[in-house]
């Protein structure tokens, strides 16, 4: 604990008077001066051109982000666009991203390369009706940027396709990726055995089931309620006794029915070890219901060239400022994609035939069913690889746009825990830019495409505010809006501008707390997005409208400027001047933060 931070933030909440002095690395921060200030972490935030650049001119980025599905009846007529967006911009926002082609795989406008999305939640969108030129030209008549949402990767969404066959459904189609079956992405499913010798039975992916499937077996830390064949194991997985009235601390019991009690009758002898072993399934997306979205195998050269055609169609079509892709410009996760066309590309690639996963990483279980991973041979080259495939499709695709339409700017949104992203195949730093993460190699380092982009959105998704927050609550400094604005801007490094998101929902129940989230974004990156505009907006409009008191114009609004934070930032590198080494503490696993 710092010494006078916790009663520093005390006092501030409670509106007493601000204490003048602060602990060393820590200072006021007021890039909203219609809010009260926060105290931000001079070490994690404010480094760059990019920051001193936009703080020097006094610019700032205000997004607001409409999901595409979460808003459809409220920008399923004109006046409706009309309303929302007169009503962004008396609030103070300079931006707006409209989502156009949500997870599901269709779009809010006429495509020739997939369907139009007309119903959602017992929402629609007039067939005839297309709110994108309503959007431009509202936009236009209030002098706000419009940007637009694409999702990369994903073509379907689960739960439209779990009620596909219900009449009564509340969602419409599930999406076009389910009538391509082939360019699913495919994952690795380890499926966990016990096993003594060369004997093994299936077990319940669940520690402590409460019902047990036919042939298998299942794990408990306690004694169990299920009937069946049971066995006691010690702390090492040492077969005990069949049957008994206690648990040995640290030990399990182990329950079979089927095939699984004849397997412990047969071979759970007493003095015998088990261990647990898997067995790799490769199934398609559609049959792992592990997410919402339907991801699409991201190396299948159909998936690529869809993906850009979409972009090239809509940029044509439209003169928005900007095209962001939402965060399925990725792979499916760690365990995708292991399609046999991915696997053959790879395999190609080293010059070799795998065993497949093994050779890349092995899924393990411990005694918990607790999931981890043993690398295999080629475990550094399968993630570089990965990343190298995305890099290759954002340059494609960067080149796509601009070619189409060369004003049209680009960007991503990704979370903004940048250690979690190897998994994803999403290195969206700037190229050769090390991290302290294990998972950055040298040869990693190079598959960044953040010099592609000229914005970048990074998820904030944290109800903490800053790090002096966070540590006079005892909670994760990483885990704060502040830290996690602050690395995203690093990796950055210059080649975007970099915008802090955060989401309304978070504030739910602390919304006093979305005035320092605010500050936070705006002192740790060059500006901030909200999401969403369905999460209770009436609920924090006052408190937006009191941020935004003072309107500002983005960086991203003023031409050439990007360019100029490139140039001088490559003279200070020509002269070999370099940054600090990049400050960054854990953020919350998962895609989004």
């Amino acid at each position: 604990m710092i010494p006078g931070l916790a009663e520093f933030v005390v006092l501030t909440s409670q509106q007493a008077p601000v204490r003048t002095q602060l602990p060393d690395r820590f200072e006021f921060a007021t890039p909203l001066v219609g809010l009260p200030p926060v105290v931000i972490d001079k070490l994690n935030s404010g480094y760059g051109i990019a920051h001193q650049t936009a703080r020097s001119k006094n610019l700032q980025g205000r997004m607001l982000w409409v999901d595409a599905t979460a808003n459809l009846d409220r920008i399923n007529t004109a006046d409706k666009v009309i309303a929302l967006v007169e009503r962004a911009k008396r609030i103070g926002f300079n931006t707006i991203v409209l989502d156009v082609k949500p997870i599901v795989g269709y779009t809010l406008y006429p495509s020739t390369l997939t369907g139009k999305l007309t119903k959602w939640k017992e929402q629609t969108l007039p067939h005839d009706f297309d709110p994108v030129p309503i959007a431009i030209a509202a936009c236009r008549a209030n002098g706000i940027s419009i940007f637009v949402s694409l999702n990369a990767f994903s073509e379907g969404h689960r739960m439209a396709h779990e009620q596909k066959d219900n009449p009564d459904s509340p969602f419409g189609l599930p999406g076009p990726g389910y009538d391509r079956p082939d360019e699913q992405t495919v994952q690795y499913v380890a499926v966990p055995f016990a096993k003594i010798g060369q004997e093994r039975a299936e077990l319940e992916p669940t520690l402590n089931p409460t019902e047990i499937g036919e042939d298998k077996v299942g794990i408990y830390t306690g004694l169990p309620t299920v009937q069946g064949t049971s066995v006691f194991l010690d702390a090492n997985g040492k077969v005990l006794l069949k049957g008994g009235t206690g648990v040995p601390p640290g030990g399990r019991v182990l329950v079979g029915k089927g095939k699984g009690a004849e397997f412990l009758n047969l071979w759970a002898l007493p003095g015998r070890k088990l261990e647990i072993v898997t067995v790799a399934k490769f199934l398609r997306a559609q049959d792992v219901a592990n997410q919402i979205p339907l991801m699409m195998n991201p190396t299948h050269p159909k998936v690529r060239e869809r993906a850009i055609l979409v972009a090239r169609e809509f940029v044509s079509r439209y003169a928005v400022d900007g095209l962001l892709y939402d965060d399925r410009l990725r792979f499916g996760g760690v365990d995708a994609d292991f399609s046999p066309q991915t696997r053959a590309k790879f395999e190609q690639h080293v010059g070799a035939k795998l065993n497949w996963p093994d050779d890349v990483f092995k899924f393990t279980y411990t005694w918990n069913l607790e999931r981890g991973s043993k690398p295999g041979k080629y475990w550094d080259r399968w993630w570089t690889w990965r990343a190298q495939q995305l890099q290759t499709w954002v340059v494609a695709v960067r080149k796509a746009i601009k070619t189409t339409r060369p004003s049209t700017q680009f960007g991503i949104y990704a979370g903004s825990w940048y250690g979690e992203y190897s998994k994803w195949g999403a290195n969206y730093a700037r190229p050769g830019t090390r991290s302290p993460f294990n998972s950055v190699t040298n040869s990693y380092s190079q598959t960044g495409f953040g010099d592609q982009l000229d914005v970048f959105v990074a998820g904030c998704y944290y109800p903490i505010p800053t790090i002096a927050d966070a540590l006079a609550q005892s909670r994760p400094e990483g885990r704060t809006v502040e830290s996690g604005a602050a690395l995203a801007n690093r990796v950055i490094h210059d080649q975007a501008w970099t915008y802090a998101g955060i989401m309304l929902s978070d504030f739910y129940n602390n919304p006093e707390a979305l005035e320092g989230a605010l500050q936070s974004a705006c002192a740790a990156s060059q500006g901030v997005m909200v999401f969403d505009l369905s999460h209770r907006f009436d609920l924090f409009e006052p408190t937006l409208t009191k941020a935004f008191k003072y309107k500002k114009t983005a960086p991203h609004q003023v031409p050439g400027l990007l360019g100029n934070v490139r140039e001088i930032q490559a003279k200070r590198e020509k002269l070999g001047l370099k940054e600090p080494p990049i400050f960054a503490q854990p953020g919350a696993p998962g895609v989004g933060h």
